[in-house]
C-alpha cells in the first residue's frame, strides 16, 4: 500500500482509460474555467509580463478546482430537485451557473490565498521579505478589481448585483474570520482566557453559531470543561473563514435559480458543514512534515506546522494542550507549547518536526481531530441522506475527510509509531466517544437510505 494511491480526493481525478467513471461535469470543468480564465485575463490593463496576478488561479484550475466543482454540482443538485417536485426554476442558464459562478468561486479563493500567505508567512511570502508581501497586496486587490468587471461583463445587470453582493460578502466573513484567529484564536488568548470576551455581531455570530455542531460542542465540553469556550472560538472561525465561501455560493445559487423547495434547508446546512470539515482537514495537514513533501499550489512543504509557528491554536493543537494539561504525567517536556512560545515564524530542524508530529499523535490530539473531521463529513452526508433525488456528486466530496494523503501518514503501518499510538488511542474515551458519535449518524443515515431506497421503489423509479 503505498501513499500513491491515497492521493487527496478533494473531487473525483480523472482517471486512466478502464477505471469507474467519472462526472461529466469533471470531466469538462477544467476546459470551462480556462476559457473563463482567457476572459479575466482580457481585462488585465497592467504590466504585459505580470504572471504573478493570476498565478495561483491559474494553478487552482490545473489541480484542485473544488469549490468550482461543488458549485456547478451544486446547482446540478437543484435543478434535479426542481425538476422532480415540479416546480420551475427563475433562471437555467448553464453558462451562469456552470461556467460563471464556479469560476467566481475559484477567483474568490485565489484572492484569499494571496491574503493568507502574508497572514501565514506562506510560499515564502515572510515578515522579512517585503517585496513578496508587496506583490502579493498588489496581486490580490487586481485580481479582486478584474472579478467585479468580469461579473458586470458576464451577467446581466440583475445577475451581477446579486453575485457581487454576495461575493463582497464571502469576503468580509472571511476577513472577520482571520480577525478572530489573530486576535481570539492565538496561544496568548488560549492560555490566558482572553478568547471568553469575545463578542460578534448578531448577523455574524447567527452564521458562525458552534451550536450548529452541538453534539460535537457537547463532547469536546466533557472532555475539557475548563476551555471549552476556546472550541467554541475556534469553531466560530474556521465557520467564518472556510464554511462562508460554500455556503454563501450555496445561497447564491438559490437566489439566482429561485429554487424555493424542500431541499433548500438541507443544501445550506449540507454546505456549511462542509465548509467545516475542510478546515478541520486543512488544520490537520499542517501538523504532517515538511519531509512528506505534501505541497498544494499556496504552500510550500516547508509550511509545515506554521500554525503552530504563528501562534494559531488550531484544533489539533487545542486537543493536545488540552490533553497534555489535563494528564498525570504533565512534568514530561512539551515541544508543542515550547513552539507556541517561541518568536513567531521561527524555524524549526527536522528532528523538531518530527518530534512534534510524535507529539501530537502520542497525547492522541491528531488521531481525535482527524476524527473530528470525520465527524463534519458525516453530518454534511447526513443532510442530504433523505433526498430521493439523485446526490451522489455532492456526497463524494465528503470522501476526503475519511481518507487523505495526510491521513495516509498518520495511519501508515510501515512506520511503527503509527500503530502503537493508534492502538493507545482507540483505547482511549476520546475515540469511544467520537467513533460512538460518528456511528450515530451512519446509523441514522443508513436507516434513511433505506427508507429512500423503499419510497423510490414504489415510486417506480428503481
Amino acid at each position: 500500500m503505498t501513499a500513491s494511491r491515497y492521493v487527496s480526493r478533494h473531487l473525483p481525478l480523472i482517471p486512466k482509460k478502464g477505471k469507474k467513471e467519472i462526472p461529466a461535469y469533471r470531466l469538462r470543468l477544467e476546459s470551462y474555467l480556462k476559457d473563463e480564465l482567457s476572459k479575466l485575463k482580457s481585462l488585465h490593463v497592467g504590466s504585459p509580463d505580470d504572471a504573478h496576478t493570476f498565478l495561483l488561479l491559474e494553478r487552482k484550475i490545473a489541480d484542485k478546482p473544488v469549490r468550482a466543482y461543488f458549485a456547478g454540482e451544486m446547482y446540478a443538485y437543484i435543478k434535479r430537485c426542481a425538476n422532480q417536485e415540479g416546480l420551475l426554476l427563475q433562471n437555467e442558464e448553464e453558462h451562469l451557473f456552470l461556467r460563471v459562478i464556479p469560476f467566481v468561486a475559484e477567483v474568490a479563493i485565489s484572492i484569499q490565498y494571496f491574503h493568507n500567505q502574508i497572514l501565514d508567512s506562506k510560499a515564502g511570502v515572510t515578515p522579512g521579505n517585503k517585496s513578496r508581501i508587496d506583490q502579493n497586496l498588489l496581486s490580490a486587490n487586481l485580481l479582486k478589481e478584474y472579478l467585479y468587471e468580469y461579473i458586470d461583463q458576464e451577467c446581466s445587470p440583475e445577475q451581477a448585483t446579486i453575485i457581487t453582493r454576495y461575493v463582497r460578502r464571502i469576503f468580509k466573513y472571511v476577513d472577520i474570520g482571520q480577525q478572530i484567529e489573530k486576535k481570539w484564536n492565538t496561544y496568548e488568548s488560549y492560555d490566558q482566557g482572553l478568547y471568553k470576551s469575545m463578542r460578534l455581531h448578531p448577523e455574524i455570530e447567527a452564521f458562525a453559531n458552534p451550536e450548529r455542531a452541538a453534539p460535537l460542542l457537547d463532547m469536546l465540553r466533557c472532555f475539557f470543561p475548563d476551555r471549552s469556550d476556546y472550541a467554541a472560538a475556534y469553531l466560530r472561525r474556521i465557520a467564518l473563514a472556510s464554511a462562508a465561501l460554500f455556503s454563501l455560493s450555496a445561497e447564491m445559487i438559490l437566489e439566482l435559480s429561485a429554487y424555493q423547495g424542500k431541499a433548500r434547508r438541507q443544501l445550506l446546512e449540507f454546505s456549511w458543514r462542509y465548509g467545516m470539515m475542510q478546515q478541520v482537514i486543512n488544520d490537520n495537514a499542517d501538523v504532517v512534515p515538511s519531509r512528506f513533501n505534501h505541497e498544494t499550489c499556496e504552500k510550500t512543504a516547508s509550511d509545515a506546522f506554521s500554525d503552530a509557528r504563528n501562534h494559531n491554536v488550531t484544533l489539533p493543537l487545542f486537543l493536545h494542550l488540552e490533553s497534555r494539561r489535563l494528564a498525570a504525567q504533565s512534568n514530561e517536556p512539551d515541544l508543542v507549547k515550547s513552539v507556541l512560545l517561541r518568536p513567531f515564524h521561527i524555524t524549526l530542524t527536522n528532528s523538531e518536526e518530527e518530534y512534534l508530529f510524535l507529539e501530537l499523535r502520542a497525547s492522541g490530539a491528531l488521531y481525535f481531530s482527524i476524527d473530528i473531521g470525520k465527524y463534519f463529513g458525516a453530518m454534511a452526508r447526513q443532510c442530504l441522506n433523505d433526498s430521493t433525488v439523485d446526490c451522489r456528486n455532492l456526497l463524494s466530496l465528503c470522501e476526503v475527510a475519511d481518507w487523505n494523503r495526510y491521513i495516509y501518514d498518520c495511519y501508515n503501518k510501515r512506520d511503527p509509531q503509527n500503530k502503537r499510538l493508534r492502538k493507545r488511542y482507540k483505547e482511549s474515551g476520546m475515540y469511544a466517544v467520537v467513533s460512538a458519535l460518528i456511528g450515530k449518524i451512519k446509523t441514522q443515515s443508513d436507516s434513511n437510505s433505506t427508507a429512500k431506497k423503499q419510497r423510490q421503489i414504489l415510486a417506480g423509479q428503481i
